[in-house]
């Protein structure tokens, strides 16, 4: 059996809300969104800085990622061709799982 795409899926800690919203800021701050990549510094258990290239979408992304959790809100990727169950749909939705069906029924789910 697979792992559901939504496993341990958790609302975050006073900590880590206080965290990602000064991570946002900072983020915002420095995000250039005229460049294709950007480099990053982060540091390891041993206090030793690495730089790491990523994509300047995947900042976006991460900084819109630390949005939702700075007002409290669980956060998960899903890729945009993910296969999901009814129930897994449901579950983002926030939906029952046969309102879920009568939607894609009525073709409403896919638009």
């Amino acid at each position: 059996m697979t792992n559901s795409i939504l496993d341990n899926v958790s609302l975050p800690a006073q900590k880590e809300i206080e965290a990602a919203l000064r991570g946002q800021r900072e983020l915002a701050t420095f995000l250039s969104t005229k460049l294709e990549t950007q480099v990053i510094s982060i540091q390891d258990a041993n206090d030793e800085t690495h730089q790491i290239e990523l994509p300047t979408s995947a900042l976006t992304l991460l900084m819109k990622a630390l949005g939702e959790l700075a007002v409290g809100n669980a956060v998960q990727v899903v890729p945009v061709h993910a296969e999901l169950t009814t129930q897994e749909a449901a579950n983002i939705l926030n939906v029952s799982r046969p309102h879920m069906v009568k939607l894609l029924e009525e073709g409403k789910a896919l638009s």
